[in-house]
C-alpha cells in the first residue's frame, strides 16, 4: 500500500540519472540549506519558487528539485511545469540527488 501512496504522490519513481548541465534547486527553508545541502544547489524556498520561476526559464536547462523528503519539491516541480518550464525532475531528497550526480 505504501507504494501506492508513493506512486500516487511521486510518480512512478526516481529518475535513473541526471543530465549534465542539470540546475540542482533546494526547496527547503534557509536555515535547513544552511544546515547541510547538495553541493552546488541553490535555495529557492518552496514558498519562493513562483518569484523565481522567470529566472528558472531563463537558465534553459533541466532543473533537479530536492527537500527533506520530496513532498515540497513535488509542489514546487508542478507549479514549475505548470509555468512553463520543460524538464523539471523531483530528486525527492539531499541523498537521492548526490547519489545521483555521483552516477553521471
Amino acid at each position: 500500500m505504501f507504494n501506492f501512496i508513493s506512486r500516487l504522490l511521486f510518480g512512478a519513481g526516481k529518475p535513473a540519472a541526471l543530465p549534465a548541465n542539470v540546475l540542482v534547486v533546494d526547496v527547503r527553508e534557509p536555515a535547513e540549506f544552511a544546515g547541510a545541502h547538495v553541493t552546488g544547489a541553490i535555495n529557492i524556498p518552496l514558498a519562493d519558487i513562483p518569484a523565481h520561476t522567470a529566472q528558472l526559464l531563463a537558465e534553459a536547462r533541466p532543473v533537479v528539485l530536492y527537500c527533506q523528503a520530496g513532498m515540497r519539491a513535488e509542489h514546487a516541480r508542478k507549479m514549475l511545469l505548470a509555468a512553463g518550464l520543460p524538464q523539471v525532475i523531483n530528486g525527492k531528497n539531499m541523498a537521492t540527488v548526490n547519489r545521483l550526480l555521483q552516477q553521471r
